[in-house]
């Protein structure tokens, strides 16, 4: 018994370990993204529907400067009509991204705004109300990383995807 044990726990192991995602990052103050459906292999030949920004799962990571113009383009290729929210960002209402901005599919959608906050890491995700959760859950999110000049001066990894790494739980 303890044998079968055994070979059980190392066939999930050698199953379960999937390559870490760690969505690219886009710097700079214009971004063009789409909102689509994709699918992704999770497990060999076992492909899941997934739906992303610009790639099958997630969205890229965009890095943003403190006081800098951004300008943003989301072109929603998604049968679904959907939202996209700054979540933790100072920014207008017009683009908050909230229920009240839905985007419909075939359209798009160019929120612009001055990155206000101070350095931090935040995230950007659907906020379509009861359509949140399936959304965010099929894999439109990502992360929005803003640096200032105080962040600047300090010692700290910053190497994006080597010892900077982004982690969606």
């Amino acid at each position: 018994m303890k044998n079968i044990t055994i070979i059980l726990i190392v066939m999930n192991i050698s199953f379960s370990q999937n390559q870490l995602i760690i969505p690219p990052a886009m710097i700079g103050n214009n971004f063009d993204l789409t909102l689509q459906e994709s699918e992704m292999e999770f497990f060999p030949g076992m492909f899941t529907q997934t739906m992303g920004v610009s790639f099958p799962i997630l969205g890229p990571t965009l890095i943003m400067e403190k006081g800098e113009e951004v300008n943003i383009t989301f072109d929603n290729q998604l049968p679904d009509t959907t939202t996209i929210h700054w979540h933790g960002m100072h920014v207008p209402a017009e683009f908050d991204g909230g229920p009240h901005t839905p985007i419909p599919p075939n359209t798009i959608w160019n929120p612009h705004f001055t990155v206000k906050d101070h350095a931090s890491t935040m995230w950007y995700h659907p906020h379509l109300m009861h359509k949140t959760n399936e959304h965010v859950q099929m894999g439109i999110a990502g992360f929005v990383i803003v640096k200032d000049g105080e962040e600047a001066q300090l010692d700290l990894p910053r190497e994006y995807g080597v010892d900077d790494i982004p982690l969606v739980f």
